[in-house]
């Protein structure tokens, strides 16, 4: 294992998928015979060993390590930037009085963890693993990044913003709309962005239900759990 982590450390997988002329998001049997026998050189350089008892070819499994590898770099990048973007906002955002309940923006984890599809869910992923992370802002707005699954069983990065301008006790609503980064969604006719109207119900100060209506054919509705790593507000 030691030996396997001293080789990958030079693996720039994004540079790797480049000379390959292929995006993030492609299939590994849609590669021509060529592709897959540069994919098996870059295995060699790598003394890259697949894992034991897998089931699939050895380039196979480095093509897709690259494209986890490539995935978490957009990742980072995009909460980086999303980072600055927040930062920024704040810089220049008015000093105001101080309000009775605490205002200060919060992070907050999204969790995605089901989606159905009407009127069928036949050929369509319904566990949409992955990790979201949302900025807080004034006026009901917030940015957003999220990697995951989709339905079309694609690994997608997203970057947007969110406004849930709507409060009803417990729940929240609004839209949002986004950047697909990776191309995950090839049918979408509006593609590379990305629409949704979504709902949040408070469980708890940290804890709540997120619901996002995907519009399409089909149409998703998803479930997902999200977490204030923030301090908890006080009255």
């Amino acid at each position: 294992m030691k030996e396997r982590h001293k080789e990958s450390i030079g693996i720039n997988a994004r540079a790797c998928l480049q000379l390959l002329h292929v995006s993030v998001n492609q299939d590994f049997h849609t590669l021509s015979s060529d592709q897959v026998e540069h994919v098996i050189q870059m295995a060699d350089q790598a003394r890259y060993q697949k894992p034991k008892n897998a089931n699939g070819s050895r380039a196979r499994y480095f093509y897709q390590r690259l494209q986890r590898q490539a995935l978490l770099r957009i990742l980072v990048l995009t909460v980086l930037l999303l980072g600055a973007l927040t930062a920024s906002a704040a810089s220049v955002a008015p000093i105001t009085a101080p309000t009775p309940i605490a205002s200060a923006p919060q992070w907050t984890l999204v969790l995605p963890v089901l989606t159905h599809h009407f009127p069928t869910d036949r050929g369509m992923n319904d566990h949409n693993w992955g990790l979201g992370i949302e900025r807080e802002l004034p006026r009901h707005w917030s940015l957003l990044a999220e990697a995951y699954q989709n339905s079309l069983y694609r690994p997608t990065v997203v970057i947007g913003a969110a406004w849930m301008p709507i409060r009803l006790n417990r729940a929240s609503l609004g839209a949002a709309a986004g950047l697909d980064l990776t191309h995950g969604y090839n049918q979408n006719p509006i593609a590379p962005l990305l629409v949704d109207g979504r709902a949040q119900i408070q469980a708890t100060q940290r804890w709540a239900l997120g619901v996002d209506i995907m519009p399409g054919t089909p149409v998703g509705i998803g479930l997902s759990v999200r977490y204030n790593l923030g301090k908890e507000r006080t009255r």
